[in-house]
């Protein structure tokens, strides 16, 4: 729909149609319309559209419209009731001791009135007060205590103009009635392309069918809400088949009586205009046959938002498909393989993400995703090359995904501390164990939100550093295998005998073949690995020792906790004796977090629950290959592992 016209005339135009479409005397406009200016008129039309028990037949439709615009303009404390009003026309506000006690009399062109509230309208081209006292009008309406706001109803909005006192007044155009007027189903004809929808086949039958035809085309209008997905408050006004697109259609609205909100925050809000014409929104399929919902899309004046299109109740903001196929496809995205989510519901695996990321916000806004968290764990995950990280945070208690975000900084972790401790005050506080690898970036960001938090050192990541430091220095020992190997003279040529000794080529080749069998636990060993240890034993000692390094430091997390602290002291005094570069700068590292280490056997907690997450979201990275950004990721995984995994439509 084009942005409509604000001029005078133009207004008066547009409005004669819709209004005087019945040659019925008590309905023509011209019956309303006294002799005067056409200021003067303009104030008898919009009283005579004020008025609820008028000859129009909108009732209290547009009364509410019309207050709707004042109170989306008022503070949360001083908003009027919506409806209720009887309309006073030339009412004279005297002036009085509320206004300094000046006397004398300032006549107002329309008021609105009931016992408890009242609000003064002044009519005009532009927004300024034309030499009428605000002060008396804001008297007039507060008379014994009522609740009142001062209207200026306008052609133009210049805000320059309005002074002594008018840049109190809420203002109202032209252009807000007509868009209110244009909103309801009986002002104005339909639209072109409504009235060449409704000139399409209707669905029809006969006693074969079972589906009884009627005169708007709808069988039953609780049957059609319940396959269309739409509430009570949606009315059907078509539904008809295309045949050459082989769609159906069906043409809604929203009540009358339902208030204006913004789409974006759901708040009541004010009409700005009808919008950029019909909308078509993606419903379920019937059986085979795809489904849209045609609307229109007004637009309302938000505080918060500005100006933005209104809310409807079948679809979220900015979404092109309604309730009940997001909640749909959202589902299979959590059930299904990438391929049967796109050729089931006929959507691109782009649109998939979109939809995912906007179920996973109504989600988020509806339950509490920090609720009797204490035990929490922390770690990194790769989801993309290029070092791309999330940073996870899963809960001890329940092994659900609490929160994750891109990123792999201090800042990115605060920004978790800082939602948690948004969400309820005093949450961080609530925090009293936390699991990690030794990262810094962790370490300094838990000391700073949870001061009191009893930090553990995942088992898994501190045996890894000694598993690191064994196979550096196993690559030690083979390079310097190799370089023996290349100060031998040649061999001659001819087999070797029996009893001649290993070259120093062999020698690096079973050193650089021994990695697994130093890495894998002794109860895990083959027989082949078990031999290898055995000669790594005879012939490098000092490798050998690095490896029991490795092995007694992962006997101490299998200790209870009085003989581990024991142990682990034990073990550092052996790393730093052992005369192995590598392992002496693990022991220090490891007194470094000796606190947590023992932490950690003390409570029983490790990253196992954590990893077991991560490896989950390197599967779903995978399935999400080819989502525009990481969030969408995200959504995925907080629907497959937070623990709110979203059900079917019209399932509980």
């Amino acid at each position: 729909m084009a942005r409509l016209s604000t001029d005078m005339n133009d207004f008066v135009t547009m409005l004669l149609p819709g209004l005087s479409r019945s040659l019925g005397e008590q309905f023509n406009i011209f019956r309303v319309m006294h002799h005067g200016t056409h200021e003067k008129q303009l104030s008898n039309i919009f009283a005579w559209l004020l008025a609820t028990d008028a000859t129009h037949k909108l009732g209290d439709a547009f009364q509410r419209a019309f207050l709707a615009r004042v109170n989306g303009q008022l503070r949360d404390d001083a908003q009027l009731p919506p409806s209720g009003y009887r309309v006073i026309q030339e009412v004279n506000t005297p002036g009085g001791e509320d206004i300094a006690g000046e006397t004398g009399m300032d006549i107002a062109d329309i008021v609105l009135s009931r016992s408890d509230a009242a609000v003064v309208i002044e009519n005009y081209g532009t927004s300024d007060g034309h030499g009428h006292d605000y002060q008396r009008y804001l008297a007039h309406g507060a008379t014994d205590g009522r609740a009142t706001a001062v209207v200026l109803l306008c052609h133009r909005h210049e805000a320059h103009l309005q002074r002594d006192g008018w840049e109190q007044a809420s203002i109202v155009t032209y252009a807000d009635v007509l868009s209110a007027l244009v909103m309801y189903p009986w002002v104005g004809e339909p639209s072109p392309d409504a009235r060449a929808r409704r000139s399409r086949d209707r669905f029809r039958s006969d006693k074969t069918n079972g589906i009884t035809d009627t005169e708007n085309g709808v069988h039953n209008t609780t049957l059609w809400r319940n396959l269309l997905g739409v509430e009570k408050t949606t009315i059907i006004d078509d539904v008809t088949f295309d045949e050459d697109t082989e769609t159906v259609i069906a043409d809604v609205r929203l009540n009358a009586r339902t208030r204006p909100r913004c789409g974006k925050c759901h708040k009541p809000a004010p009409l700005y205009d009808g919008g950029d014409g019909p909308r078509r929104w993606r419903s379920l399929d019937l059986g085979t046959i795809p489904v849209y919902l045609d609307a229109q899309a007004p637009r309302v004046q938000c505080r918060e938002h500005a100006v933005t299109v209104a809310k409807v109740p079948w679809a979220r903001h900015d979404s092109g498909h309604t309730h009940t196929f997001d909640q749909q496809v959202a589902w299979l995205a959590t059930a299904c393989s990438k391929s049967a989510v796109v050729e089931l519901m006929r959507i691109a695996w782009r649109t998939v993400g979109a939809i995912i990321s906007r179920v996973w916000d109504d989600t988020a806004g509806r339950v509490d995703l920090f609720a009797d968290l204490e035990r929490i764990g922390i770690d990194e995950v790769s989801y993309k090359k290029g070092h791309k990280y999330l940073t996870v945070v899963v809960d001890h208690g329940t092994g659900r995904l609490v929160w994750a975000k891109s990123g792999k900084t201090k800042a990115t972790l605060r920004s978790f501390f800082d939602q948690l401790e948004a969400s309820q005050g005093g949450r961080c506080a609530q925090i009293t164990h936390v699991s990690a690898d030794g990262a810094d970036w962790i370490q300094d960001v838990v000391a700073e939100k949870c001061p009191d938090v009893i930090v553990c050192a995942d088992p898994f990541h501190v045996v890894k550093w000694a598993t690191d430091a064994l196979d550096e220095v196993r690559r030690g020992a083979w390079n310097e295998a190799r370089a023996r190997a290349g100060k031998e003279p040649v061999r001659g040529p001819g087999r070797p005998a029996v009893d001649a000794p290993e070259t120093g080529k062999e020698r690096a080749k079973k050193i650089k073949n021994s990695r697994y069998a130093l890495w894998k636990n002794p109860e895990d060993l083959t027989e082949k690995q078990t031999t290898k240890l055995a000669w790594l034993a005879q012939t490098d000692p000092r490798l050998h020792r690095a490896y029991l390094l490795k092995e007694g430091l992962r006997t101490v997390f299998q200790m209870e906790y009085a003989e581990a602290k024991i142990g682990l002291e034990r073990w550092l005094a052996w790393a730093a004796r052992s005369r192995i570069h590598v392992m002496v700068e693990l022991g220090r590292k490891i007194r470094r977090h000796q606190v947590r280490i023992l932490a950690a056997i003390e409570h029983g907690l490790s990253n196992g629950r954590i990893e077991s997450v991560n490896t989950k979201i390197r599967l779903l990275t995978r399935v999400a290959f080819g989502f525009r950004s990481p969030e969408a990721l995200i959504a995925l995984a907080m629907l497959n592992l937070g623990g709110h995994k979203p059900v079917l439509p019209g399932r509980r």
